[in-house]
């Protein structure tokens, strides 16, 4: 029986043999045509298949090498629209190497008969935020906005703006604003924040403050934009960061946006900020909320309320944020005032033994008795992610390439939904693929120890003596290109350093 030769294939497939390389040339001729090889291999027996038939040229053009879940190994996988795999591609490598400064994850408006007024909303906006920029709250050196919200209703063509203190305001207060807005035509409510981690208990720790902003519809119940950075971050962008109290860094966050006529939220870049894999976990549920509101004392509070109205918990010394990274554990807690006293809401991303997918908590707590817990256990699904920002979840998974937990302990088993979406769309874990990068290089630099050592050399800009043929190994591996880490050595370097500090813990 005569077998075509994508039939060959399909055979080889069935026989598990792994598809190593494809390649495709187009012969010189007056009428051009194009072969197609494909290499396979199967404990170490090659086997080659070269063929110039359409049916299999067109097929073979589908498959693209993608990420295992598992492992830093891949395999070609069959991908129905390699256009949008090739925009993927590109947009991904532009972040590693630089070129994408930022990911826009969210695009929103208000409701169509209502746009008239998103210029307005964002002049108050602007207007508020410089308002706020002299005045400081005694002792610590932030600025007033991060205890304020700004209020702006419009009703039959009668604005009013008022202001809110996070700090008096009660959760009853709270529900009897948002029952007021559903009467207006636009209810629009503006706040800044800033969450705090502990202080360092030891000179080597180093701990991180994200400073953010969000606009949310208090009449739709939406989030319209929620933007937010880590203080190394702003250091970058703005000169002698924190002389203004952070105030300057809540207007940069407003003006990257604030010439749209719409309202955008972007997922901060690089990759290497040390605190980086937390954030797309926070920029999901405070712009996307959970399917079903936490209900507190008969009060639906969703997560963009709660970073909205919280009060930050720096004059009380409690840290509004901590991360760590080798338990992949992030929260982050703020306070709320009900019946004359304050109780500490936390929003918590776990991976206990209680749940060992990535999950959200929300607990409840106050100076006298036991801990409430309103959400338990919600996993976090990969899934979700992908169908609400495409770019969120690149970034969520993007996060493995330098945080050696991450990818090893959540990536393969504890991220709900994540098998699903490849399945859905394989090029949805195609982030993953630094991993097959890095993967034979720090294992042959683990059994290199000098080359370690001169990476490391490279990476301190120390002078290279008797180590040139280090260096050229290192240069042929594509880690070091003029006397400078690539982005690829850079994060072979970063997750070396990961590996030796935890096994240094053990």
């Amino acid at each position: 029986m005569f077998l075509g030769d994508l039939e060959k294939l399909f055979r080889m497939k069935n026989e598990n043999y792994k598809i190593k390389k494809i390649e495709i040339r187009v012969g010189a001729s007056k009428k051009p045509q194009e072969t197609v090889t494909v290499t396979f291999e199967r404990n170490g027996d090659v086997q080659k298949i070269s063929s110039s038939e359409e049916e299999f040229c067109s097929y073979v053009v589908h498959l693209h090498s993608i990420p295992h879940i598992e492992d830093d190994g891949a395999d070609f996988a069959y991908i129905d629209n390699p256009t949008a795999f090739f925009e993927i591609e590109k947009k991904i490598i532009d972040i590693f190497i630089g070129e994408q400064q930022e990911l826009v994850i969210c695009e929103r408006r208000i409701d169509k008969e209502f746009q008239r007024f998103q210029k307005r909303i964002k002049d108050y906006e602007r207007n508020w935020i410089l308002s706020e920029r002299n005045i400081r709250i005694y002792p610590s050196k932030l600025c007033q906005i991060f205890y304020d919200v700004g209020v702006l209703t419009i009703k039959d063509s009668v604005e009013k703006f008022e202001i809110i203190s996070k700090e008096r305001n009660q959760l009853s207060d709270l529900q009897t604003l948002l029952k007021n807005s559903q009467e207006c035509d636009i209810a629009v409510c503006f706040s800044a924040f800033v969450l705090n981690p502990r202080l360092a208990s030891q000179p080597s720790e180093e701990f991180d403050t994200i400073v953010g902003k969000i606009t949310y519809d208090l009449k739709n119940k939406k989030t319209l934009s929620c933007n937010l950075n880590t203080l190394r971050q702003f250091q970058r962008r703005i000169a002698n960061v924190g002389r203004n109290g952070l105030w300057e860094c809540v207007f940069e966050l407003f003006e990257r946006s604030a010439s749209r006529d719409f309202f955008e939220s972007f997922l901060p870049l690089p990759l290497n900020i040390r605190d980086f894999t937390p954030l797309p976990w926070f920029c999901h549920v405070f712009l996307n909320g959970t399917k079903e509101d936490p209900l507190v004392d008969s009060f639906r509070l969703n997560l963009p309320l709660f970073i909205a109205f919280g009060t930050p918990l720096a004059l009380l010394g409690k840290p509004s944020y901590f991360f760590n990274s080798k338990k992949q554990m992030a929260f982050v807690m703020l306070g709320f005032r009900e019946d004359n006293d304050i109780f500490f809401h936390q929003v918590r991303f776990d991976v206990s033994k209680g749940k060992p997918q990535l999950h959200l908590d929300y607990v409840i707590y106050s100076r006298k008795g036991t801990p409430r817990k309103i959400i338990d256990h919600l996993p976090i699904d990969y899934e979700d992610i992908w169908d609400f920002s495409e770019n969120l979840a690149i970034g969520f998974l993007a996060a493995s390439a330098y945080d050696v937990a991450f990818d090893t302990t959540i990536v393969p088993n504890r991220i709900s939904g994540i098998k699903k979406a490849f399945r859905k769309n394989p090029f949805a874990i195609y982030p993953l693929f630094i991993r097959s990068m890095t993967g034979k290089r720090i294992r042959w630099l683990k059994r290199n120890p000098k080359a370690i050592a001169v990476l490391r050399k490279v990476s301190a800009k120390e002078e290279i003596m008797n180590e040139t043929t280090w260096l050229a190994q290192l240069e042929n591996m594509g880690l070091v290109r003029q006397g400078r880490l690539t982005v690829l050595g850079d994060i072979v370097l970063a997750r070396l350093k990961q590996t030796r500090n935890n096994q240094s813990d053990r």
